[in-house]
């Protein structure tokens, strides 16, 4: 009876091992991408801004696209190294991300499908439709991690978003090139202050 229990016991520390192993290996990939998504929306903004800002052109608000294709080396960095295990949680924040991207992708067919039929070009939309749909995936993440700060966060600036995307809506076809430095803003305090700050706790693992 004495070794049943035993035995028990040292499953259980076992797998209390490799699920806080699996948690160190992914806090600082989760970190690095949020980094990494952060600099990048700040930087892809600063050009969007400039670009239009000296074309007068609002074509090239499509320059948000650019942001698609920034998935591409941190999805290569991601696979190149290797994570011994995995948990529920884990696969439940990576399904989430990649739902953003298809979202990301529908947002820009339905943009160009659009423009093509001649409705119109409406790319000026992307900046605020970015920062919806990075902070509602950016809540699920927290939530499922359990982050009531981060969650709280997120919501905000989704809320934010939402005005955001009313006032263009408002004011079109006019945009201000600046604008898109207030998404880049948004989307950067949304993906750069949890990549800095956070630490996994030990219920963020399951």
């Amino acid at each position: 009876m004495d070794n049943e229990s035993f035995s028990h016991q040292e499953s259980l520390e076992l797998i209390s091992q490799m699920l806080e192993k699996t948690n160190e290996e992914q806090s600082p990939r989760m970190g690095f991408a949020f980094r990494y998504w952060g600099i990048c929306t700040i930087l892809v903004s600063a050009m969007v801004t400039l670009v239009v800002y000296y074309t007068g052109q609002p074509v090239w608000h499509a320059l948000w696209m650019i942001m698609l294709l920034l998935q591409f080396p941190l999805s290569f960095s991601s696979r190149s190294k290797k994570v011994h295990t995995s948990s529920y949680t884990d696969d439940s924040v990576v399904g989430c991300f990649k739902t953003l991207g298809i979202l990301f992708w529908i947002e820009v067919i339905c943009l160009i499908i659009y423009a093509l039929v001649g409705g119109g070009n409406y790319f000026q939309l992307m900046a605020p439709l970015s920062v919806i749909l990075v902070a509602f995936t950016s809540a699920q993440v927290w939530s499922i991690l359990k982050e009531r700060t981060f969650y709280i966060i997120s919501l905000v600036v989704m809320a934010l978003g939402i005005f955001f995307l009313c006032a263009v809506v408002e004011h079109l076809p006019v945009f201000r090139p600046m604008w898109n430095l207030i998404a880049g803003g948004l989307l950067g305090i949304l993906l750069l202050i949890p990549g800095i700050l956070w630490r996994p706790s030990k219920s963020s693992v399951r």
